[in-house]
């Protein structure tokens, strides 16, 4: 038996068929307000039996059709259970009766009939006969006795719809298809968009006004005027009520009637003294006809321009940077009656803010905002105090506005907090930074307590620190961690490239969670794609630098590589294709790159093999094997042997390199290939590619990390004449981290020859280095480790009379003093004593207001804090010395017997002078 369906669409017509069909409209004659019960029954019956219909098979149901159609087998019928009824009111009976109450529905009319006739015949219709609109035949309402018979077949009837490959594709394709980006939580734009055609608009305008004849009260000189000798309105109103002419004009328009601002050789200027005219003479006609009390606001608006006019005059002199014209623009906007839009007053003081003018602003606000300010002028206060290039405005004065409009009731909008969050991070305190932390803990306690995405990248990417270990700024991965998972579960954000790039690199700078930064990086990639298999998300040259972070902290060279060689791939498809390439190399890939190959440990140290089949020596540097060449190994284990070379097209083998000499091999590759490229630039031809290095800036972090491959893998012979030749051939000027890399590879020198070579070039380094040392106020860090390497070096220094000797017999206790330069080292010591005394850093800095913890009942401070005073490292420490960078001259200074006794107790008295002096700092810190 073949199963019929009925569309949904069919069964609602028919139903609203009955509706209309039914005998609704006829009223009880004692309820005129309700209906009869009789259409209203029928109506009913109709729809139950409907429904009934529709609902009696039991087969699964297709989306937007009903259940197939069975009969149902009859029921028998019931007796209806007896009822007694007591009592009469209104006609009825009362007492007590046994008879059986039957409930009968009244006959249905016979148009009713008809039309659930006609529903039975559609349902044993076939299915393509029901759905197709042109094979439905027209409704005619049959007497009951002609009903069709239900036809019932055997014949295999298509449950589902058939789908060809093109639909479905097509299908899971818009299933698939990446959504809009979702821009909420990004900033608003600066400014409102003026109209597109606003030239044309002042250029209309500018014609316009140059007809109206209007006494001139400037300088500016405007087109004839075609009216010239009609009297005013003005003058025409003062001459009805008598009064004399000169009512018209008052000696405050005369001295107001020059405006040295403006220029005849500018459209708006000349627009702008033409509206002066009508605006003043407008007032003058108020004046004449008795509303002089009356303010422009509350006398009727007169509309001297459109509104796309007063758009136009306006923003002409915001794009001309006029703002004084732009404030006259709105003066005369408001004095003609009309209401100043708030899009015009953002546009002016959105200009203001840009250019930091804090003053301009406030008077500016004074003067056009009579109410509250909105979010958007409040958050324009606060950009000018950060955009401020005055040193009496900055962040801690933004601060102090933010929170003076928390304490009026007015809370700043969440952009302005991350403008204020952003300026914090930026200044390179630690002491700001935990202002910063405090203030997001602030702002959602008291203003907004769910931040928007680009507030929580701000965040994750603060977690990230600066990279050095020295800092004060530490990677934090877990807190990054904490903040991603409570942005994309419990805030229910999409996440965006630039929350994923945040959240990878504060987990890239932490070698245990170096892993987590490659597979946050595989879930932005594969998380979403489409049908085709195209990622929602690309990576940009920020995602490819943070993984090169997490390669070069866990020395993964082959990762590196990999990296190097899929954004050289991104390139390549974006010049192919014409598009911009959003993951070009830039000096700063490079500099990861080539730190990736100074932190690799090769896995083959030619000084540990086991030579199974001997040959001799000679044999090997006869032999014809130039691959092999001579090679020698130095204490440390860097092989010093010929590079080979690599093949003509200048690719590196698939496996990455398996000794030092490889290493050094691709680095200066590469570092060839950069010079070639930056050097040759972008070529003239409109045919012949750039080279794939072009966009690389050769610059001192470049050189130092490519300087660091030869440190950690080269020989220090090469690596000094690179240090001397490699600055005056690129032009690049040498840093203070240039100096103090170099002399710590020197200190690091294995024993033997190499460290007569290191003494050398320590001593060429110090040399040059001269008085940047000393002088460096901003990089303590780095001085301490300037001179805790040149005192190892001195240190570890045994002079060649010395060295002839131990080769012969060993050295006694007496000898290492002549032997060793400890001299040298302790006057090292006392020099640095001498320029950073123990005393300069025992006196801490004086803590800021912002960061005060007495308890206030108002202060421009946050009211919740996430990091208390101890917890806040101190970046201010002036250079020092403790007993772990002085341990191996104390060591030599004890070996040494009773000679050195004196200067053992001096360098005690050092470290422990730098020690208490630290200590005391840290205690009147925290007390502070």
């Amino acid at each position: 038996m073949s199963h019929r369906t009925l569309p949904v669409s069919l069964l609602d017509f028919t139903v609203a068929q009955a509706r209309q069909l039914a005998p609704s409209s006829s009223r009880s004659a004692h309820h005129p307000h309700i209906p009869r019960a009789d259409g209203a029954a029928h109506t009913m019956l109709f729809r139950r039996k409907a429904h009934a219909l529709a609902l009696r098979a039991k087969p699964v149901v297709r989306g937007g059709y009903l259940h197939p159609l069975v009969p149902a087998p009859p029921q028998p019928k019931k007796r209806a259970a007896a009822r007694r009824f007591i009592g009469e009111r209104d006609g009825r009976p009362t007492g007590v009766s046994t008879g059986v109450l039957r409930r009968r529905s009244p006959a249905p009319p016979p148009l009713l009939t008809r039309l659930q006739d006609r529903v039975e015949a559609l349902v044993a219709q076939p299915l393509d006969e029901v759905t197709s609109a042109s094979s439905l035949p027209p409704l005619r309402l049959h007497p009951a006795s002609d009903r069709p018979a239900v036809v019932q077949t055997d014949a295999p009837q298509e449950a589902h719809p058939h789908f060809d490959e093109p639909a479905l594709r097509a299908l899971y394709a818009d299933l698939l298809a990446h959504p809009e980006d979702d821009v909420a939580g990004e900033a608003p734009r600066a400014v409102a968009a003026p109209p597109e055609d606003w030239k044309d608009v002042l250029a209309g305008l500018a014609r316009r006004t140059a007809l109206v004849a209007v006494p001139t009260t400037h300088a500016v000189p405007t087109a004839p005027v075609a009216s010239a000798g009609a009297p005013s309105l003005a003058a025409r109103l003062a001459s009805r009520q008598a009064a004399p002419p000169g009512l018209v004009r008052d000696a405050e328009d005369d001295a107001a009637g020059a405006l040295p601002f403006l220029s005849s050789e500018k459209t708006h200027h000349v627009v702008l003294g033409r509206v002066t005219d009508m605006v003043r003479a407008l007032e003058g006609a108020r004046r004449a006809a008795g509303d002089a009390s009356a303010s422009a606001s509350a006398s009727a608006p007169v509309a001297l321009l459109s509104p796309r006019e007063w758009d136009a005059l306006v923003y002409s002199c915001i794009e001309e940077g006029d703002l004084e014209a732009a404030e006259h623009a709105l003066d005369l906007l408001r004095r003609s009656g009309s209401e100043v839009v708030e899009r015009l007053i953002n546009g002016v003081a959105d200009v203001y803010a840009r250019a930091g003018n804090v003053p301009a602003i406030e008077a500016f606000f004074d003067k056009f905002v009579q109410e509250n300010r909105t979010e958007r002028q409040r958050d324009l206060h606060i950009k000018a105090h950060l955009k401020s290039p005055s040193p009496e405005y900055n962040v801690h004065s933004a601060l102090a506005v933010l929170h003076n409009y928390e304490g009026l009731a007015l809370l700043p909008p969440m952009q302005s907090y991350t403008r204020c969050i952003t300026a914090l991070f930026s200044s390179r305190s630690a002491q700001c930074s935990a202002q910063a932390w405090d203030l997001f803990a602030h702002m959602r306690y008291v203003a907004h307590p769910t931040p928007d995405r680009l507030l929580y990248a701000l965040m994750i990417r603060a977690c990230a620190g600066t990279g050095y270990w020295h800092s004060a700024h530490a990677a934090e991965p877990a807190r990054a961690l904490d903040l991603w998972t409570e942005m994309t579960q419990d805030a229910r954000h999409a996440p965006s490239v630039g929350t994923y790039n945040a959240v990878i690199l504060a987990c890239a700078r932490t070698r245990e969670y170096a892993l987590d930064a490659f597979r946050l990086a595989k879930e932005m990639l594969d998380a979403h794609r489409d049908a085709h298999g195209r990622a929602r998300m690309q990576p940009d040259r920020a995602t490819f630098a943070a993984l090169l972070v997490a390669a070069k902290t866990c020395g993964d060279l082959p990762r590196a590589r990999w990296i190097l060689a899929e954004m050289l791939s991104f390139a390549e498809r974006a010049r192919e294709s014409g598009s911009a390439a959003e993951a070009a190399l830039d000096e700063k890939i490079m500099m990861h790159v080539f730190h990736a190959y100074a932190s690799y440990v090769t896995p083959f140290r030619r000084g540990e093999t086991k030579i199974v089949d001997a040959k001799p020596v000679a044999a090997v540097a006869e032999s014809d094997d130039t691959s092999v060449g001579e090679a020698a190994v130095s204490g440390k284990g860097r092989a010093v042997e010929e590079l080979p070379q690599m093949n003509g097209k200048g690719r590196f083998s698939v496996t990455p390199p398996q000794t030092h000499a490889e290493v050094l091999a691709e680095a200066r590759t590469l570092f060839e290939r950069i010079v070639e490229d930056t050097s040759r630039g972008r070529p003239d031809g409109p045919g012949a590619p750039p080279g794939a290095f072009a966009h690389v800036t050769i610059d001192t972090p470049l050189l130092n990390s490519y300087l660091s491959v030869h440190y950690a893998h080269g020989p220090l012979e090469d690596a000094r004449r690179l240090f001397h030749e490699l600055f005056p051939r690129t032009g690049v000027e040498r840093s203070l981290r240039t100096y103090v890399e170099a002399l710590e590879c020197c200190a690091r020198a294995a024993p033997g020859h190499e460290r007569g070579v290191a003494r050398a070039f320590a001593d060429e380094v110090w040399t040059a280095a001269g008085d940047a040392l000393l002088g460096e106020t901003g990089a303590a860090r780095l001085v301490e480790r300037a001179f805790a390497a040149m005192i190892r070096v001195s240190t570890l220094y045994v002079r060649p009379y010395a060295l002839a000797r131990s080769q012969t017999r060993k050295l006694t206790p007496s000898c290492v003093s002549s032997a060793d330069d400890l001299d040298g080292a302790l006057a090292l010591v006392r020099r640095f004593v001498a320029a950073h005394p123990p005393g300069a850093v025992g006196a801490p800095r004086p803590k800021p207001a912002m960061r005060a913890s007495r308890t206030a009942l108002f202060a421009a401070r946050p009211v919740v804090r996430l990091t208390s005073a101890s917890e806040v490292p101190d970046d201010g420490v002036p250079p020092l010395l403790t007993f772990r960078d002085l341990e191996l001259l104390h060591h030599r200074l004890v070996a040494a017997g009773a000679a050195r006794g004196a200067t053992v107790g001096y360098l005690k008295w050092v470290c422990k002078t730098y020690e208490g002096a630290l200590r005391r700092r840290r205690d009147l810190t925290i007390r502070a």
